[in-house]
């Protein structure tokens, strides 16, 4: 065999080499890092004294307790807190493309100094309503068959009318551009039913948020936890993806039943209520960290924060 056939085998067998499929698996159990939080606010017919505790990290490494007398309305910005969680890295190369997926796991550390612990004690004679917002950051990808960017599904939670309850609170938090979205709808026929997807775009400017113009903005707390209040029931808010946002051609009262079910799996309330005189503490049902409720419930994804199960 000459030279350049020697070469042209060791060069096929070097690229088949790197294009067999392999796989292996990194676990790290008990892993801490900082991890961002939401934002939680809190509102009372009129002002109302409260005390809230919670833990925050300055370092990186360890927490430590905050608290602080405030008075409603008020907008608690959740600084960054050190989690400890189980993560897992899948990585599979296959025709000469690395794939990685991974996962965490949080630890429930609510009784102690987690992320998630949150104490409130309400010090006045009226109900204080709390809600959370979600901060994660919102993310697109090139989608080849519709040959545009679109949102993905990691974006803050809730959305109302089609804009995260963030930005129509914080509008200069808003990506600055108008963006397009995978829309589904359900639709009925004489012949049945079934789903249809379309491409959508929606302005997302500081001073322009879907059909909300700079009049409409910023959004006060009292309007948003009303929101809560009157539109939960019409999934006006809802903390599905961009996907789930468009025309739902069936019953109120099954999309109403729909949330019900899908709150109680979550064990979580979107609207919390603390009676006069009387101390809350979390026992799950406050989302402390990002909202991925459209991951599922099998640890599917890239995170699984269960706040009931651990």
């Amino acid at each position: 065999m000459n030279r350049l056939a020697t070469l042209l085998v060791l060069t096929l067998w070097v690229s088949a080499s790197a294009c067999t499929k392999v796989s292996h698996e990194v676990n790290t159990p008990d892993k801490r890092a900082p991890v961002a939080r939401n934002i939680l606010l809190f509102s009372s017919e009129t002002p109302a004294d409260i005390r809230i505790a919670y833990y925050a990290t300055e370092d990186g490494v360890t927490n430590r307790l905050i608290e602080r007398e405030v008075q409603t309305p008020y907008i608690l910005e959740l600084e960054d807190a050190v989690a400890i969680y189980d993560s897992m890295h899948f990585y599979s190369g296959h025709f000469c493309k690395k794939l990685l997926y991974g996962y965490r796991r949080y630890k429930q550390t609510r009784e102690r100094d987690g992320p998630e612990y949150l104490r409130v004690e309400n010090l006045s004679g009226q109900v204080v309503k709390l809600v959370a917002i979600d901060t994660k950051e919102l993310q697109t990808e090139w989608v080849p068959e519709y040959e545009e960017t679109v949102i993905t599904d990691e974006h803050p939670l809730p959305l109302y009318k089609g804009v995260p309850l963030l930005y129509l609170l914080k509008p200069e938090r808003a990506p600055g551009r108008e963006l397009g979205y995978v829309a589904t709808s359900n639709y009925r026929s004489p012949n049945g039913g079934g789903r249809g997807t379309t491409i959508e775009q929606i302005p997302l400017f500081p001073d322009r948020l879907g059909i909300f113009r700079a009049d409409d903005l910023p959004f006060s707390i009292k309007r948003i936890v009303e929101l809560h209040e009157r539109e939960m029931k019409y999934l006006l808010i809802h903390y599905d993806d961009y996907s789930e946002v468009e025309k739902q051609y069936v019953s109120i009262d099954d999309i109403h039943q729909g949330f019900q079910v899908f709150a109680h799996h979550h064990h979580f309330e979107p609207l919390t209520h603390i009676a006069p005189h009387t101390t809350l503490v979390n026992a799950g049902s406050i989302p402390m960290m990002a909202m991925d409720f459209q991951r599922g419930m099998n640890g599917e994804g890239n995170d699984r924060k269960d706040y009931h199960a651990w």
